[in-house]
């Protein structure tokens, strides 16, 4: 098997549980810099038509509060 392969191998069998291991791993801060910065990037551009492009995004957790602070923004 080449490199290649073995790195994609290794990333497909960590993928179903990585958010959990990176939640506990982390005692919960991955969710607190998440938020941080999408209240940051929110206070920048408050009065601006925001459109938020998640590229990449892994296994989409940071759309996830992204989502929740345009709710709260429409409030």
């Amino acid at each position: 098997m080449q490199k290649q392969e073995k790195i994609i191998e290794m990333f497909n069998q960590i993928a179903p549980t990585y958010d959990k291991a990176n939640r506990i791993l982390s005692f919960g801060a991955d969710v607190v810099w998440r938020k941080k910065a999408c209240q940051r990037v929110m206070s920048l551009y408050l009065k601006k038509d925001l459109k938020i492009a998640d590229i990449a995004c892994g296994t989409g957790d940071m759309i996830e509060i992204w989502q929740e602070s345009a709710l709260k923004m429409e409030k």
